[in-house]
């Protein structure tokens, strides 16, 4: 493999590593993502009626995960910041080489070929300068993208253990400090017993006659107008 065959191999190395970085942005992108929402069910679903230590040792473990949560984000931004990446100019930049090259060589035509130097070489050693180039610069925005996302992996591990450490105590706390989050609605009534009065008996129900007809009537139905009693004389005291 010659020269030419390397660089043009490590030029497509960088493309494909440039790649992968942009692929492991977004992979932790969405770890970040569950990170904060677990974070924020953490910090609402617990019980803080504890013990005054174990619920500052509590917030304090939330607090360091949210801080390195921030920090990862940062070092992403960073990471994710607008490279520029060095390309081939353009689909025609043989073509372009070429004519730049063909002047030069046409001057020295007698003492290039003199050392077995022909067009074609001096166009390869253009091609070459120019895929050096990019391979140098590439290099050195893939190194600077790889060291913020390795700072944001090691924040963003602090930060998953921060809220395992969290979870833990939140089970702990669960299970011995259930948060008691049902809403028992009672209906009260509005009038106490004791002043509670019963509806009056039903009336009776009317008696039907029927009309052209003579309805009989029940011996028993009659009452008696009652005798009164005449009052019993006072005797006279003497």
């Amino acid at each position: 493999m010659n020269k030419f065959e390397i660089l043009k191999e490590w030029y497509y190395k960088e493309e494909e590593r440039k790649e992968a970085l942009n692929n492991n942005i977004n992979i932790q992108i969405g770890i970040l993502s569950i990170i904060v929402a677990g974070i924020y069910f953490l910090s609402t679903k617990y019980n803080f009626d504890t013990e005054k230590c174990i619920k500052c040792f509590y917030i304090g473990i939330l607090i360091i995960s949210s801080v390195s949560w921030i920090i990862s984000i940062i070092f992403l931004m960073f990471a994710y910041h607008a490279y520029q990446y060095a390309y081939f100019s353009n689909p025609y930049f043989i073509d372009d080489e070429y004519k730049k090259i063909k002047p030069y060589y046409d001057q020295y035509k007698e003492q290039l070929e003199a050392k077995g130097i022909t067009i074609d070489i001096l166009l390869q050693d253009s091609i070459e300068n120019q895929i050096k180039q990019s391979i140098a610069i590439n290099v050195n925005l893939n190194d600077r993208k790889s060291g913020y996302i390795y700072k944001s992996k090691l924040c963003l591990f602090i930060s998953i253990i921060s809220l395992f450490i969290s979870s833990l105590f939140y089970i702990f706390n669960f299970i011995n400090n259930p948060k008691d989050e049902v809403q028992i609605v009672k209906i009260i009534n509005s009038m106490a017993k004791d002043d509670f009065l019963p509806p009056p008996p039903p009336n009776n129900p009317p008696r039907l006659v029927r009309e052209g007809h003579v309805p009989k009537v029940d011996p028993g139905t009659i009452t008696k107008t009652p005798t009164p009693t005449p009052p019993k004389p006072t005797p006279n005291k003497k």
